[in-house]
């Protein structure tokens, strides 16, 4: 027994000194470290831990934790007594880690953040037996957090505030959003703007308030003239009052020329925290008490060079301790608001020039309507006498009895008139454009083509910039697609040339897919029974570039007319106008175009496009056939030609005649009205511009005669303009066709119109040594002795993109571009090759565009 009690007083002896060690280390750690029991009372703490969580010595009973000071979580508010995380880690019976606490000796006191961590330790039973707490000061970390966050917010606010501001230029309008947003943004009870007078009296133009029945500073309110008129007050003599260096006066209303001189010192804001702590006299506390003004900051609002006016944030009833974060977003605001107010007097500038320059502008409408009626008339004028020369030196280019020296040089009038014809319409075109008169001309096209020609056509300009240009082929598709196919190549050129010309090294990818729920054929007919399929599937072809890349401020306004972005304007090229009009396209089609940028690393453009699939076989180009006569056991058709033009009546009657026909003429609409009375025509071709009475008076009446309505009236005009053909439907015409005609598109409408069968002669490889109408490429033109076999039938097995594509070249006179479409020609086409290649050396273009035009193109119904 005297052992065993021995023992138990040496194991208590050495467990006070191991106490009293613990004890000691605790104190002196350069952390807080408190021991709890299972109530949260404070047993051990060191000296750390009192001064951080404001300990004094216990007088009697234990402290709880949290009854010495007010603990608050990181977003200021104060822990419910449960939720403290002793308490936490006592119920849990689990560690509490890395929790951040505010620990002030009062609500209202300073703060100081600690990181904290709480230990409970458990008996054998599983029951807490005490609890271990440390604490880190973590209080500069914790501040230079907050001020990083205050600057982010800041930063954040201006801008949204500045983005408001940029989307309108009416004053009254950014006025109304900068004080809601400012007074939103700082929580604050009142922000005005202040304007001066000449005379630096002035008015609130704007006003934002957190309590709407307070008293409001806006001009035409009932404290309008206090606030403007009042003189007894004695602001005005404080200006010179002797105070304290970080803090310049508010002169509040009472402005006038010394107020400019203050604004400009080095002093630039004005801001009190309590207006009775600033030694102001009783008239001037009068005057801030009226409207509950209790600390304001105010700004000067700066326009170029000239003080505009003040923004002012004001807190009613309490003081408020202004934050340097919060000047300086007032400030910030401020100078935005001063550009705002600049741009705005440009824009009033502006404005009063535009109505000065008004009789300017009505000159220039009347200008333009005249330059309208002139092409709409020059048009007319132009075609009308192009249609005899090319149909008239077709017709002697026929000729059997013509010799080889005439045919010659009735080839070069035919090559001459339709080079008249192509800048004839390519001026109209041009007008169209200008008119916003753009309509979507939608065929079938092969995507693989499209983004092959683009890759010839841009590679040069790409290597010449010592970049890498890469168009990915697109998986192969069992079908063509169908869509505005011009736009479409418009788009890309645009975007890819940008795409180069913005890339210094690296390279320009183009990608592409196809996306659809179905891939089946959704098809319709049309008017003419052509067989056309819906939009069923989305087209997205990707541009990207390893370029200079775009600033995302730039990016609201990459697609708005006349905009340039940085780059661009430093490129010194273009217009602004290539992504506008693409964009437009793009839109017009019934798609988009995106964009995505970084700057300094590149770009990437994606068009999405809706498009429709078209049978493979829609593409495949058939042998040209020449009409020879109509088709026996047929009844003869009578036709009735209405033009003034002696030319035209005699080369449409030359054509009608020849394949059958029973034609009369008439030079004028009345004698054109008589004829059809007492001759009964099946059809009508009717010049819609004709002396006494026009065609669209014609048309119109003939419709209203018993028997009108089972003619057949085709309008013949010279008009490009989309409204004078919709005219011509609108007065009755069935169909329009353009000056000048082509003989087989005229002749191929009649039959279709009036259900006729025509004896043709085919224009293929096989019979083009027998078929003496078709030894001659369209137009009747002679190729001379070298190319006299040569014919559009040697075309017939060629893609329709590879001869839209060299028609175009040659009509450019571009012979680099059309070598490298014939270097495109597959093996077995080596002899055309040759031949074509023969023809650019001759200088020749001229024929090749002949050889690749498209005879059905000038057909509009």
């Amino acid at each position: 027994l005297d052992r065993r009690l021995s023992e138990q007083r040496l194991q208590e002896a050495a467990l006070v000194e191991s106490e009293q060690q613990f004890r000691t280390l605790i104190r002196e750690l350069g952390v807080g470290v408190i021991m709890l029991n299972a109530k949260a009372e404070i047993l051990i703490s060191n000296q750390v831990a009192q001064d951080f969580l404001h300990l004094s010595e216990p007088e009697g009973a234990l402290l709880v934790f949290g009854q010495t000071a007010f603990i608050c979580q990181e977003n200021g508010t104060p822990f419910l007594p449960a939720y403290l995380p002793v308490q936490q880690a006592i119920a849990q019976k689990a560690p509490v880690d890395d929790v951040v606490i505010g620990v002030s000796p009062s609500q209202s006191g300073s703060v100081r953040w600690l990181l904290m961590n709480v230990d409970p330790q458990l008996s054998e039973t599983g029951d807490v037996e005490r609890v271990v707490c440390t604490f880190s000061d973590i209080t500069m970390q914790k501040q230079a957090e907050d001020a990083v966050r205050a600057v982010a917010n800041r930063e954040k606010t201006v801008m949204r505030i500045v983005q408001r501001m940029r989307q309108t230029l009416d004053l009254e309008t950014i006025f109304a959003v900068t004080t809601e947003e400012l007074q939103r943004a700082i929580s604050c009870d009142r922000v005005w703007i202040y304007r001066f007078n000449p005379d630096w009296s002035g008015v609130v133009v704007a006003e934002s308030l957190t309590d709407p029945t307070a008293p409001s500073t806006l001009a035409g309110s009932d404290g309008e003239q206090r606030l403007i008129d009042r003189s007894d007050c004695g602001a005005l003599e404080m200006q010179n009052s002797a105070f304290d260096e970080g803090y310049a006066l508010l002169e509040d209303t009472y402005l006038k020329e010394t107020q400019a001189e203050t604004y400009r010192q080095d002093r630039t804001y004005h801001r009190v925290n309590d207006i009775y702590s600033e030694g102001f006299d009783a008239c001037y506390l009068d005057f801030l008490e009226q409207w509950q003004v209790r600390a304001y900051v105010i700004v000067p609002i700066f326009a170029g060079s000239q003080l505009w006016g003040l923004l002012g944030v004001y807190a009613h009833h309490q003081p408020r301790t202004w934050t340097r974060h919060e000047v300086k977003m007032v400030l910030q605001v401020g100078a935005h608001l001063g550009t705002a107010v600049q741009q705005a007097n440009l824009l009033r500038q502006t404005q009063q020039q535009a109505q000065d320059l008004a009789l300017a502008k009505r000159a220039a409408d009347a200008a333009s309507l005249a330059k309208g009626e002139f092409l709409a008339s020059m048009s007319h004028e132009l075609r009308t006498p192009l249609n005899a020369i090319l149909g008239f030196t077709q017709i002697l280019h026929d000729d059997a009895d013509l010799g080889e020296h005439h045919r010659d040089l009735i080839g070069i009038v035919n090559r001459s008139g339709n080079h008249l014809l192509g800048l004839i319409n390519n001026v109209l075109s041009l007008a169209k454009i200008e008119a916003n008169k753009v309509i979507l001309d939608e065929v079938a096209f092969d995507l693989h083509q499209i983004l092959r020609g683009l890759d010839d056509m841009l590679q040069l300009k790409a290597e010449a910039r010592g970049i890498r240009l890469e168009v990915v082929d697109p998986p192969p598709l069992p079908y063509r697609l169908r869509a505005d196919e011009g736009k479409l190549r418009q788009i890309l050129i645009n975007l890819i040339g940008n795409a180069i010309k913005f890339t210094a090294q690296g390279s320009v990818t183009v990608r592409s897919r196809l996306q659809g729920t179905s891939t089946a054929f959704d098809q319709t007919s049309d008017q003419d029974g052509d067989r056309e399929s819906t939009k069923t599937h989305w087209l997205e072809i990707m541009v990207q570039d390893t370029g200079v890349g775009i600033d995302p401020e730039e990016l609201s306004h990459l697609f708005q007319p006349f905009e340039q972005t940085r780059s661009g304007r430093c490129s010194a090229e273009g217009t602004g106008l290539g992504l506008s009009l693409s964009y437009n396209f793009a839109q017009l089609m019934g798609g988009n175009i995106t964009v995505s940028s970084t700057a300094g690393e590149g770009s990437l453009f994606t068009v999405s496009l809706p498009v429709g699939t078209a049978p493979a076989a829609a593409l495949e180009p058939v042998a040209e056939r020449v009409i020879l006569r109509l088709a026996p056991d047929q009844p003869r058709h009578r036709i009735l030609i209405a033009d003034d033009g002696v030319e035209s009546r005699l080369l449409m009657r030359h054509w009608l005649e020849e394949v059958g026909f029973e034609v009369r003429e008439a030079s004028q609409g009345k004698e054109a009205l008589e004829i059809w009375a007492t001759w009964q025509p099946q059809l009508i071709c009717l010049d819609m511009r004709m002396p006494v009475l026009d065609g669209y008076g014609v048309a119109r009446q003939v419709r209203q005669l018993p028997g009108g309505a089972d003619t057949v009236i085709v309008a013949v005009t010279a008009s490009v303009f989309e409204e004078q053909r919709s005219d011509c439907i609108a007065a009755g015409c069935n169909a329009v066709l353009p000056k000048p005609l082509d003989r087989s598109v005229l002749l191929e409408h009649i039959g279709r119109s009036l259900g006729l069968v025509y004896q043709y002669t085919e224009a293929s490889r096989a019979n083009t040594e027998s078929a003496q109408i078709t030894v001659l490429c369209r137009n009747g033109q002679n190729l001379g002795t070298d190319y006299c076999s040569l014919t559009q039938a040697d075309f017939s097995s060629l893609a329709a993109d590879w001869l839209h594509d060299m028609h175009q070249a040659a009509q450019a006179a571009d012979d680099r571009q059309v070598r490298q479409l014939i270097a495109q020609l597959p093996a077995e086409q080596q002899s055309l090759a040759q031949r074509l290649n023969r023809l650019v050396n001759d200088f020749r273009l001229d024929i090749i565009i002949d050889l690749t035009a498209d005879p059905a193109a000038s057909v509009s119904l």
